[in-house]
């Protein structure tokens, strides 16, 4: 059984937490400050407390939020109607008053931020991408196939097992021995499974050809020691996109956020400092 316990007591933030109406649902969001910097988006069967070993080590006096996806953390949004995570993003922010900010997101909310700054370029001052997935990406055989089996075994009723696969994933390999990995467990342990038993994500044509189009200054972090899948993604980024400015983390694998915080925090306190352009 995937079960953990954690004290947020060890990252303390001041924060404002809500759940926020939207015409697409409620979301639960969590603020420092007004006037956001930076929104931030988690990875799969993840939430917003992930951020919290990159955000203590970000300066205090910037305003940042983050959001928990459509049916992760404490968003219990439906997972059998129709949705897409970038529309969801752009209700967020129109409901939070935010015309146009910087997108940080990591895997899964990698894919979303970058779907939603090639989507709406006019609301993206910056993105920054941190092992990113990629909308419409054709996986490889070896992923597919773990991939099916935890779906399978969600669908079989056994929730537990197949999140013992999923932590199991050679995804987390890099993370697993970290003090950090409580967060993410955690995390695992409060996901529902709706996108394993019956995802109703809208079909979306993929953004693989679109990344030339992509207009802000981007930030990419790769993991040295990622899965091939995800440093494909980061090769095809960096080689299509053009305002790209790429740093390898070596040695890091795929959570990024958990597992080299003090990096990814410097890399980001410098790319955010830039400003707008």
């Amino acid at each position: 059984m995937v079960a953990a316990s954690v004290s947020r007591a060890a990252f303390p933030l001041d924060l404002e937490r809500n759940d926020l109406s939207t015409p697409l649902g409620r979301f639960r969001v969590e603020r420092r400050g007004e006037r956001p910097r930076a929104v931030f988006l988690h990875g799969f069967a993840g939430e917003g407390a992930l951020w919290d070993p990159v955000w203590v080590r970000l300066p205090a006096d910037w305003a940042l939020a983050r959001y928990d996806l459509r049916g992760f953390g404490a968003t219990a949004a439906p997972c059998d109607e129709p949705y897409d995570h970038a529309a969801d993003l752009e209700a967020v922010l129109d409901a939070l008053g935010i015309a146009r900010t910087a997108l940080v997101g990591h895997s899964l909310g990698g894919a979303v931020a970058l779907r939603f700054a090639l989507d709406h370029p006019e609301r993206v001052e910056r993105l920054a991408l941190l092992s990113p997935a990629l909308v419409g990406w054709e996986w490889s055989p070896a992923w597919q196939a773990r991939w099916e089996a935890i779906r399978a075994r969600a669908r079989a009723g056994d929730l537990e097992g197949a999140k013992v696969l999923w932590w199991t994933h050679p995804l987390f390999h890099g993370l697993r021995n970290k003090p950090t990995a409580r967060l993410a467990r955690a995390a695992l342990a409060r996901y529902g499974g709706g996108h394993w038993m019956g995802d109703a994500a809208r079909p979306a044509m993929p953004d693989l050809e679109r990344l030339p189009g992509l207009a802000c200054p981007t930030l990419l972090l790769a993991g040295g020691a990622d899965l091939p899948d995800f440093q494909l993604i980061v090769n095809a980024v960096a080689a299509l996109a053009p305002r790209v400015r790429r740093e390898d983390l070596p040695g890091v694998g795929h959570c990024l956020p958990l597992e080299a915080p003090d990096a990814v925090a410097d890399h980001l306190a410098a790319f955010l400092a830039e400003g707008p352009q």
